[in-house]
C-alpha cells in the first residue's frame, strides 16, 4: 500500500518511517465530576491514516483572560493594545443621541440668547440645568454632578 502523507503523494513507495502531519493546536476543557474541570493545551496531528492527539500543557492555573487571549491566538486572530486601536479623548467626546437633539433644538431655538446674549459660564449651566431635566426629567436635584459629567463640556 502506498504512502498517504504529502511528501509521498506523487510515488506508490511505501514510507520506511511514520509520516507525522501537525494538524492544530488548540484549548480543550475537561469536566469532572468533583473538581474543576482540565483546561489542557493540545496538539492534533496525523500519524499515517490516524488522527491522534498530544497533550503540551496544563493550562488550569492560569487566570480566565490569559485563556481566553491564548485561544484567541490560537485561532489566528492579532491582539493590538487597546490603546493602539481608539483615540483617547482627555475632555471627553462630543455629545451624541439625546444629549444633542436637546442641545441643537436649544439652539435652533435661540434659547442661549434668550438667557444671555453673551457667552459665559453661567449661561452654559443654566442650559445644561434646563437640559438635564428634559433628559432626565424625574431628578429632584441635579447632586451627584450629572451636569458636570454629561452636559457642561457640550454647551459651550
Amino acid at each position: 500500500m502506498a504512502c498517504k502523507c504529502e511528501f509521498h503523494a506523487d510515488s506508490d513507495l511505501k514510507c520506511s518511517v511514520k509520516c507525522i502531519k501537525t494538524v492544530d493546536l488548540y484549548i480543550t476543557t475537561l469536566p469532572h465530576r468533583n473538581s474543576p474541570p482540565a483546561i489542557l493545551l493540545r496538539e492534533g496531528y496525523r500519524e499515517d491514516v490516524r488522527v491522534k492527539t498530544r497533550t503540551l500543557a496544563n493550562l488550569s492555573k492560569l487566570p480566565p483572560e490569559a485563556i481566553a487571549v491564548l485561544r484567541h491566538v490560537l485561532q489566528g486572530k492579532q491582539m493590538v493594545p487597546a490603546n493602539e486601536l481608539f483615540e483617547i479623548v482627555e475632555n471627553g467626546s462630543r455629545a451624541h443621541g439625546p444629549t444633542e437633539a436637546v442641545l441643537t433644538t436649544t439652539r435652533r431655538l435661540g434659547f442661549f440668547q434668550l438667557i444671555n446674549s453673551r457667552p459665559s459660564r453661567e449661561r452654559d449651566l443654566v442650559v445644561a440645568m434646563v437640559a438635564a431635566r428634559i433628559l432626565k426629567p424625574r431628578m429632584m436635584g441635579m447632586r451627584g454632578g450629572f451636569i458636570e459629567k454629561h452636559l457642561a463640556h457640550d454647551v459651550g
